[in-house]
């Protein structure tokens, strides 16, 4: 890069702090604290799936285990190494697009990509899976644009390994694979390649995303945890999906779609209407290479629409592609504008022009950049206790000892991470317990079975919604005996009240206000056994 490219690179570095500088310091949530916990495991020598239950692919705990070795393990070091790794994900984009529009329009997308990869509507502060999935997913579409252009296959393999690395962040990010063969089948008819070299790109596409994968089933085998990794990571997805298609209807899939896109459209409204530009004009012309951001961006929209559950930071997978599509749309009228005026439009104004587009973004989450940590977990998560997990973890570090072991009936894993002490049992959160699974009673006699064999010294109950999450139809064994553990062998220990000020009790005053926290609509009950 020369010195003019360094310079503007250094500009979207720079904006890129300062949108996300509000939200680094944000104590984690509760996916982060699932990451966060099973990457101490392994540093211990466990085994994810084996010894804590999750359904996410394996790379972003080994990814977590690499940033506290190299940056630290608390949470605001976390976040800083997402920002750094995000920069990766810009830089590719950067390359990407400046092939295929040129240097502009790649540095407008460079910017709008960290505009839109910080943004709170699509929780894109924390450091998720989805925000690691991004990076490896821009590098295969990168590599099948340099082998489009430069017809060496060894490229086409190269993309393969890229996207076998996005599904071990998450599964989703195989669509992106499938919109990659999609591609390059349609430039095998466009530009009339022979089917033995079509073949040889499908093949070498293919082996190349199998080595990533290939590796980690190696791996799962010799830990003998192979079979736990495919039922959590692939069936109890699947049958998750399933169920959710079975309990709600097409209307409230498409009306939960909706709430949550118009949601997104307060501060994205300007970004999407420009792509949607873009395609036009792409669509329209006779450049190949322009089409794969329209094939990119529908691939990614089938993907975050997999599981029929339209959560905020699952359209993290298309912003690469609405990045470079706006872009490009904010050029097309530019261009038009200039042909209209029949003279080129300053940069000045140029830059005016974007600027007020930007402008949107920027007032709908104007709110967010002068608050502080504690007010902005609340503002984002006022239904989750992730400020109260702090002091809670802090409490149990200080009357506990590192061989003693803990027991959330909730999601709050990122407890477990804080306080430096071992889950009771390989379920680290209770979703999978709480939810009409065909093997949820099976797993609940589990979970009963070693709470009394490890006796855990706290056992801690997160009374809020989205914690324990119980959906109707859904056995409640668990409840029925989680309680009868409770009052044969635990006391109240700490009680602690949600709301925007919260209210920490401990020791008698807990009791004291037991009654408060009954009629209070969050709060967490903080167990601990009794000498026996």
């Amino acid at each position: 890069m020369n010195l003019k490219n360094v310079l503007f690179f250094v500009f979207i570095a720079v904006f890129y702090w300062l949108v996300r500088d509000a939200f680094i310091k944000m104590p984690l949530e509760r996916d982060e604290g699932e990451y966060a916990y099973i990457a101490k495991v392994i540093e211990h020598g466990g085994v994810p799936y084996r010894d804590a239950f999750n359904q996410k692919p394996p790379a972003v705990f080994y990814t977590y285990l690499f940033i506290f070795k190299v940056f630290g393990e608390k949470p605001e070091n976390i976040h800083l190494a997402v920002y750094f790794y995000n920069l990766i994900s810009i830089f590719l984009l950067f390359k990407l697009t400046s092939l295929l529009y040129g240097k502009k329009t790649a540095f407008l997308a460079g910017f709008i990509y960290a505009f839109i990869s910080s943004e709170r509507r699509l929780l894109a502060q924390a450091a998720n899976t989805e925000i690691f999935m991004l990076a490896p997913m821009i590098a295969s579409w990168l590599f099948i644009v340099v082998d489009d252009m430069k017809n060496k296959p060894g490229f086409v393999f190269a993309a393969g390994i890229f996207s076998g690395l996005a599904v071990l962040f998450k599964q989703v990010a195989f669509t992106n694979f499938l919109g990659i063969l999609i591609f390059l089948f349609y430039v095998a008819g466009i530009k009339k390649i022979s089917i033995k070299s079509m073949l040889l790109k499908v093949l070498l596409l293919i082996c190349g995303f199998l080595i990533p994968l290939s590796l980690v089933i190696i791996y799962f085998v010799k830990n003998n945890a192979l079979n736990d990794l495919f039922y959590q990571v692939i069936k109890h997805n699947m049958e998750y999906s399933d169920i959710l298609r079975e309990i709600h209807s097409a209307k409230d899939i498409l009306t939960h779609f909706f709430m949550t896109f118009r949601f997104l459209l307060e501060s994205q409204l300007m970004w999407w209407i420009t792509s949607f530009i873009a395609i036009y004009y792409t669509l329209i012309s006779k450049r190949h290479q322009e089409k794969i951001f329209v094939i990119w961006f529908v691939m990614s929209f089938i993907g975050l629409s997999a599981g029929w559950r339209f959560t905020l930071h699952y359209f993290l997978q298309v912003v690469p592609a609405i990045s470079v599509l706006s872009a490009a749309g904010i050029m097309s009228i530019l261009s038009v504008i200039s042909k209209i005026k029949q003279k080129t439009i300053s940069i000045p104004a140029k830059a005016v022009f974007i600027l007020l587009i930007a402008a949107i973004p920027l007032r709908a989450n104007k709110h967010y950049y002068s608050l502080s940590p504690g007010q902005l977990t609340y503002m984002i998560y006022s239904d989750s206790p992730f400020r109260e997990a702090v002091v809670i973890s802090d409490y149990i570090n200080k009357n506990s000892g590192k061989q003693d072991k803990i027991f959330i009936l909730g999601s709050e894993p990122e407890i477990y991470f804080y306080s430096g002490r071992r889950s009771a049992s390989r379920y680290i959160f209770t979703y999978p317990l709480t939810f009409p699974y065909s093997d949820v009673l099976e797993k609940q006699k589990y979970v009963i079975g070693e709470i009394k064999n490890e006796k855990p010294l706290f056992i801690l109950y997160v009374r809020y919604a989205n914690s324990l999450s119980f959906t109707e139809g859904t056995p409640g064994y668990l409840i029925e005996n989680f309680n009868k553990i409770l009052l044969s062998d635990y006391k109240l220990e700490g009680l602690v009240i949600g709301g925007f000020n919260p209210g920490y009790y401990w020791g008698a005053e807990s009791v004291k206000y037991f009654q408060q926290a009954e009629g209070a609509r969050n709060a967490v009950y903080i167990y601990k056994r009794t000498e026996e």
